[in-house]
């Protein structure tokens, strides 16, 4: 599955979260390296942490520059006045630059181009300034992101705190595959669905409960499955509207599930994020005491 929502973290300073004493060698050893490459991801200059604007796009032109009267507003350290306008034509989005505006696409000047969205993607990305501006498609809704280096959700960044590592929330659960592929209408934050599909669930027992957790994929073949889950930790210790989880693929009718690397989706971050929701089948009735916890700033 193309999955565009892994963000990263690792414990701030002064977390003692550190790990069980029980824990083993080998699970620690991974985890705590999964934790320094989520960090890595998300310390990025063009990560979830730059983004500074989200800008749903009306049929027509959607002007934008540093004029606070415009539809799109952009720094002004790194935007004239007017740098141009955004064009929303049926299913494509066009770009006219204005004349006194320096804005790049791959590297070369531009004046006119359609712009290729985020989905299926890749996104065309413009240039500039430091700034990077894309065109997003949810639905059938298009917008603008933009992405800042220099953004005050990165520059401040320190981490996020994680539970202790424990081999307790390492689960092998049992793979049950449904006879057909399942298209699932999953929410999202913008109140609106998007189609994911399912080729079983996972069941699995922990904390003295038999549970169970509906998996995405592209394909049953896919080298690893999306779990958007919610637990009773979310909104005391953990982000209210859940977390993700990224499971290696069935190997004979078992998939292993390591809870102590669930992280908080990019929503928990910053309000330009369009993340999904967990569906009401991944609601857990027990409390999942491991991996990120909520992120405070």
């Amino acid at each position: 599955m193309g999955i565009a929502f892994t963000g990263c973290g690792v414990p701030q300073q002064g977390d003692a979260a550190g790990s069980d004493p029980r824990a083993s060698a080998e699970l620690i050893r991974e985890v705590e390296a999964w934790r320094e490459e989520r960090h890595a991801r998300l310390i990025r200059p063009y990560g979830y942490l730059s983004l500074i604007a989200l800008s749903w796009l009306e049929n027509g032109e959607n002007a934008f520059g540093s004029d606070p009267n415009l539809p799109i507003v952009l720094p002004a350290e790194d935007a004239p006045a007017l740098a141009g306008s955004f064009f929303l034509e049926g299913e494509r989005v066009r770009v006219e630059i204005a004349q006194d505006a320096q804005v790049t696409l791959d590297g070369e000047p531009v004046r006119s181009a359609v712009l290729r969205a985020d989905d299926p993607g890749p996104a065309d990305i413009l240039l500039l300034g430091n700034l990077h501006i894309f065109v997003v498609k949810r639905g059938e809704r298009y917008g603008i992101r933009v992405q800042d280096p220099d953004a005050s959700t990165l520059v401040s960044f320190r981490g996020v705190e994680n539970f202790p590592i424990s081999d307790e929330y390492v689960v092998d659960a049992r793979f049950v595959p449904y006879e057909e592929a399942r298209t699932v209408q999953v929410p999202t934050v913008l109140g609106t669905t998007v189609e994911m599909k399912a080729f079983g669930r996972v069941d699995f027992d922990l904390a003295g409960e038999t549970l169970s957790l509906e998996p995405f994929a592209d394909s049953l073949d896919d080298e690893t499955y999306w779990l958007i889950f919610k637990d009773r930790s979310s909104g005391v210790d953990t982000y209210a509207a859940g977390r993700f989880l990224i499971a290696p693929r069935p190997n004979d009718g078992i998939m292993r599930i390591n809870f102590n690397k669930s992280y908080n989706p990019p929503c928990a971050f910053t309000a330009f994020a369009t993340c999904p929701l967990p569906p009401q089948q991944n609601v857990l009735n027990v409390r999942i005491a491991a991996g990120e916890k909520k992120y405070h700033e």
